[in-house]
């Protein structure tokens, strides 16, 4: 391990052992800005000039949605003709990664365009500090109408997410046990009939393809075979984790067709949200982007749940986002989903942005590195650049290499035979973690009851997993 990743490591877990107990750092908004953009030079989009007629913008965020299991993604099941239909027209990102495998700092991280860890979210009590600039309020400050239909408690008011929004509903927000796909597109749906002389930014997260795995009338995936094994629909995380060390081949394969289940019906349900923007006049003018918090794990590594390893089926999330006046393309360059923001801030003509650690995903320039994190059973970092994909074991100093091309499924660490292109990755993470990681404001706590305590156990969390 290179030096400069060891400063570095020391540095991260000192912030991570104090990170409930930080002093609140001093200085404007401006001046932090500025800050950041000495330390990323071009990271900030190059702002255009104001649009005469902004778009609409449309961020569909689906929880827990592996990429592999959209057929535009080469899926062979029928999971998803309604978002397959929206590729068709989009731009199909073949290589997205999401900035952290969980909801909170994932979703933290959409809605501002900064490293979950400077923004506090390391753990599932964490909350937005009020002091970082969000997407809705970019948009407000816009001219835009700002809304969000949410259905997780971990991307909630009580995590701050609400901070910018004019309306905020959380209606959907139920738990694993009810399916509220369609009651998230309805109030969605309302949203858009709230037509008024300004453009929209409409945040929609569906919660559906989350565990529990519940088995839909409309779209069963049952194999030729009848299984009489311990996987039933329904289950709670704690029982499914119980029989990890007796589930084989064919349990596995019938979580994924519960699985793919909801991702249908999540599917569907999107689909309507999809009529309902076609019909309204300003479709021709809407920009949509649908991508995902995170995925999930079902047995590839005999675990099963998200949060706690940066592998591919925990981090490779779709991306198809739709450009007024653009054609379909696919673009196969990794990319962090850190620069929806200012990707559809560009497109809508948005000046003055506060500095962003995301990259506006259609500026032209040489591919940038993606960086990934999570502090849920580890501290782990990641850094995936063209087809070298490092994951860092900041605790025990450790490093796996992986070659993406390859070896897609990242079973062959190659640490120890490419020495070099390992201490050049742990170089490109040194530079990162000294500079994207740093807490700017003190970290704020989420005030839970024992409800919302109950509910997040119920979801594997809080030591659930």
């Amino acid at each position: 391990m290179t030096g400069a990743l060891r400063w570095a490591i020391v540095s991260v877990m000192q912030r991570t052992r104090a990170s409930r107990i930080s002093p609140r750092r001093c200085g404007s908004r401006a001046a932090l800005a500025a800050a950041a953009l000495l330390a990323f030079p071009g990271c900030a989009p190059e702002a255009p000039p104001a649009a005469a007629v902004r778009p609409d913008v449309i961020w569909i965020v689906v929880d827990t949605l592996r990429r592999d299991r959209l057929g535009c993604y080469g899926h062979t099941r029928a999971t998803s003709p309604e978002l397959d239909a929206l590729a068709r027209e989009a731009l199909v990102f073949e290589r997205a990664y999401t900035s952290a495998p969980w909801t909170t700092p994932a979703v933290g991280g959409l809605l501002t365009a900064q490293a979950p860890s400077a923004l506090g979210l390391v753990h599932e009590r964490s909350r937005l500090p009020a002091e970082w600039t969000t997407a809705a309020e970019l948009f407000a400050q816009a001219g835009y109408r700002t809304s969000a239909v949410v259905s997780h408690s971990f991307c909630s008011s009580l995590q701050g997410f609400d901070q910018g929004f004019e309306v905020f509903d959380e209606t959907n927000v139920r738990g694993y046990a009810e399916a509220t796909s369609p009651g998230v597109t309805a109030r969605a749906v309302e949203l858009l009939a709230r037509e008024d002389e300004r453009p929209l930014f409409l945040f929609v997260h569906y919660f559906d393809p989350h565990f529990a795995y519940l088995e839909h009338e409309a779209h069963p995936f049952r194999g030729p075979r009848a299984y009489a094994g311990p996987v039933r629909p329904g289950q709670r995380f704690e029982e499914l984790e119980r029989l990890v060390p007796s589930l084989g081949e064919p349990d596995y394969e019938r979580l994924l067709e519960l699985y793919d289940s909801e991702v249908a019906f999540t599917d569907a349900a999107i689909g309507k949200l999809l009529q309902a923007l076609r019909a309204r006049p300003r479709w021709e003018r809407t920009v949509v982007a649908v991508t995902a918090d995170h995925g999930e794990e079902f047995g590839e590594r005999r675990s099963l749940g998200h949060g706690s390893t940066l592998f591919g089926e925990a981090i490779d999330v779709p991306l198809l986002l739709r450009v007024p006046g653009r054609g379909a393309e696919r673009l196969s360059t990794p990319v962090s989903t850190l620069g929806l923001l200012p990707t559809c801030a560009a497109l809508a003509g948005l000046a003055d942005l506060p500095a962003q650690l995301g990259r506006d995903l259609l500026r032209a320039g040489p591919p940038e590195p993606v960086f990934v994190e999570t502090n849920q059973g580890g501290v782990l970092r990641a850094a995936i650049d063209g087809s070298s994909k490092l994951i860092a074991d900041l605790a025990t100093r450790s490093s796996r290499l992986y070659h993406l091309r390859l070896d897609p499924h990242e079973r062959a660490d190659r640490a120890a035979s490419h020495a070099a292109e390992v201490a050049r990755l742990e170089e490109l993470l040194a530079g990162w973690l000294a500079v994207a990681t740093e807490p700017r404001f003190t970290p704020e706590e989420a005030q839970l009851d024992e409800a919302a305590l109950e509910r997040l156990r119920s979801l594997g969390y809080l030591g659930g997993r």
